[in-house]
């Protein structure tokens, strides 16, 4: 018998701008958008939009998915900080609306208020957050707007943090929800020889469970590939949830151009829940960089890559690894 847990609290679930810089002195440098996710928003990065609005008109000037953002830290208390450089963030009064499952979740401006006449914010007049990279401009490499410890808007004169926390903002793990169970049963499965199949997946596959290596070539059932798809039984059987005996079935990634930005890479794959789905990039197949590491959800997850200017070519892969 199990004693009753923590007693319910809200966690959060917001989803929120928390650092941009669009302004230096000099030819702007490394502009960028970040935004902070709470840990209780269980939707996709395909749900979130970013829109930039100018102020002169009020029209559209960038929309950027949040799929397009890197997923560059998740913290111990769960957040997750997402960022993207994006050139030529225009100097005020502009505004940026933040958009979640169509909804608008924030419409914020800088130097000064503007009101939208288009797109998901049109109609709506911003909130401006009282702080701008004006009077006086920051050096080149210093200077960003974000959320302090209070998350309230503050002009930063430090160099600026994308993809990490702001200066002095700490964000607190979030009390889960307790449960009572009484006559909880554990079962186990039974793997007698410890190849990491259990015995009645052997019997469907046809290997002995008796034998960590059935027909003794020297690798054990669970690293054997019997489809040829280049996915060994154990990784299709408990991580990828993938028929080891069909090869059309397999765990596979779908590169194609972004129809709606010019010049970015669609990444799309299948996903599951408990898994962590992390995409790497190499422009030479030696030596890969990590773009984003991504929850899986049950649903299929797209993301759009920037080109990389100094690169010739591009090369993607994703691993997936059972959460802990």
């Amino acid at each position: 018998t199990a004693r009753p847990g923590q007693p319910f609290t809200d966690i959060e679930d917001y989803v929120r701008l928390n650092e941009f810089h669009y302004d230096n002195a000099g030819a702007d440098l490394n502009e960028f958008l970040e935004v902070l996710v709470g840990p209780g928003y269980h939707g996709s990065a395909e749900e979130v939009e970013v829109y930039l609005y100018n102020g002169n008109g009020g029209a559209i000037y960038g929309q950027h998915p949040l799929a397009s953002f890197s997923l560059d830290q998740i913290l111990p208390s769960g957040h997750r900080v997402y960022y993207k450089l994006i050139p030529r963030i225009q100097n005020g009064p502009d505004g940026i609306a933040l958009v979640v499952n169509g909804d608008i979740a924030e419409f914020v401006s800088y130097e000064g208020s503007i009101t939208a006449t288009e797109g998901p914010a049109n109609g709506l007049t911003s909130d401006n957050i009282g702080v701008a990279q004006s009077n006086p401009v920051p050096e080149p490499g210093t200077g960003s707007l974000g959320l302090n410890a209070a998350l309230e808007w503050t002009r930063f004169v430090s160099p600026p943090t994308p993809g990490q926390l702001n200066h002095e903002q700490l964000l607190g793990p979030a009390l889960l929800p307790g449960i009572a169970l009484d006559n909880v049963t554990v079962t186990a499965i039974a793997d007698h020889d410890q190849d990491g199949l259990p015995d009645h997946i052997e019997e469907q596959l046809g290997t002995n469970p008796q034998l960590s290596d059935s027909d003794n070539d020297g690798i054990s059932d669970g690293e054997e590939d019997f489809d040829g798809d280049l996915q060994s039984n154990l990784a299709e059987i408990l991580v990828t949830r993938t028929d080891p005996r069909n090869p059309s079935s397999r765990f596979a990634l779908t590169v194609a151009a972004n129809p709606a930005i010019p010049g970015e890479t669609l990444l799309s794959y299948p996903t599951l829940p408990g898994r962590t789905y992390t995409t790497f990039r190499s422009d030479e197949l030696s030596e890969w960089q990590s773009v984003a590491s991504d929850i899986g959800t049950g649903r299929v997850h797209t993301r759009s890559v920037a080109p990389d200017p100094r690169a010739s070519a591009a090369f993607f892969r994703v691993e997936v690894a059972m959460e802990r």
